[in-house]
């Protein structure tokens, strides 16, 4: 957030063209902060920027449909300074085609390209030391931050649920975070302590060992824009377990995915498919297929037209330090679907 405002700050002094890319759900981050919460992290780091940028100001002390639509007071305040906040961009990068919903203004919407981010496969590793699987039939991976929208302690009341269904199931979370002791307590008061192992974090370059030692893939949040760890597990050859069936391209109901409710009776009914050794298999081999499909190379040569649009964008209404108008080549508008296909003209999501 402090790089990406001072980077609209700079733009903004400078008037050289924005791309913003959108990589956090700040709407749906609030839900889980108070009001004061959000206004004061979002007001300090978003000041200098309201006092230079005209277009910013305008927006942010006008009315908008955020503000007055749906959801909590936080949830709005914060969807209505995002969309003050993006005024200025030439370009708007989504990473995943639901962060599009709370665009609109048909002036932000006409900016807007969903492109999600390139993840090749890790290199190879193996299997940290610190990580040790019990004998049980089902091993269930999680990796990210220990934090609160995450929605770990329903993934947890899930695999107690799953536990009394009869799953022999163990579920090991990778990551660091402020929940971590609260979560340590919630499997003891669950009774599920012997099921869950909380552990690391360990460098990126030593994650492929342990999604390789896993089962399934069980990711819990539906506030994510992408979740690159869906994309490493997915290369891993892991079947997902989800709630957001939108959050991936990688992630595809009954394809490469099993995407339940977000409670924990429907997290338990999950693992409880994906005892099922073929399916694991089938899903996981699909996952892998579509995971390949987003390279790092193919993705930043699309990310590279949307910045040359932005600067062509620029140099038909003023002269560019960057590149002189006569040196710009024509440049053809690409909106990039979910699925990573092409299309010329206007935005078709």
């Amino acid at each position: 957030m402090r790089v990406g405002v001072l980077g609209m700050l700079v733009a903004a002094w400078l008037r050289v063209p924005l791309v913003v890319a959108v990589s956090t759900n700040t709407t749906g981050m609030a839900e889980h902060y108070s009001a004061a919460r959000v206004i004061t992290t979002m007001l300090p780091k978003l000041g200098l920027l309201l006092l230079r940028s005209g277009r910013a100001r305008r927006r942010m002390f006008s009315g908008s449909s955020a503000l007055s639509g749906e959801g909590t007071l936080s949830e709005r305040l914060a969807a209505h300074a995002v969309l003050a906040i993006q005024g200025d961009a030439r370009e708007l990068v989504m990473l995943a085609g639901k962060t599009v919903d709370g665009y609109a203004d048909e002036e932000l919407l006409a900016k807007v390209n969903v492109l999600p981010a390139g993840i090749d496969p890790l290199p190879p590793a193996p299997v940290p030391a610190a990580v040790r699987w019990p004998e049980t039939s089902l091993r269930a991976l999680y990796v990210g931050r220990y934090s609160r929208e995450k929605s770990l302690p329903l993934l947890l009341d899930g695999v107690r649920a799953a536990r009394d269904r009869g799953v022999d199931l163990h579920l090991t979370m990778v990551g660091e975070g402020h929940m971590h002791e609260e979560l340590e307590r919630r499997a003891r008061d669950l009774g599920i302590a012997d099921r869950v192992t909380l552990t690391g974090p360990f460098p990126r370059h030593e994650l492929r060992g342990i999604y390789e030692s896993a089962d399934l893939f069980v990711f819990p949040s539906v506030v994510d824009t992408q979740a690159f760890v869906l994309n490493e597990a997915a290369h891993a050859g892991l079947p997902l377990l989800v709630s957001d069936g939108r959050v991936n391209p990688v992630v595809r109901a009954d394809e490469s995915a099993v995407v339940v409710a977000h409670s924990p009776e429907a997290f338990a009914h999950g693992f409880e498919r994906l005892c099922d050794g073929r399916l694991r298999d089938a899903l996981g081999a699909q996952a892998r297929q579509y995971a390949a499909a987003f390279t790092e190379a193919g993705q930043t040569a699309h990310l590279e037209s949307i910045l040359r649009r932005a600067i062509n964008r620029r140099a038909l209404t003023a002269p560019s330090l960057l590149h002189p108008p006569e040196q710009l080549a024509a440049v053809r508008p690409v909106r990039t679907t979910d699925h990573g296909r092409e299309q010329a003209g206007s935005r078709s999501e």
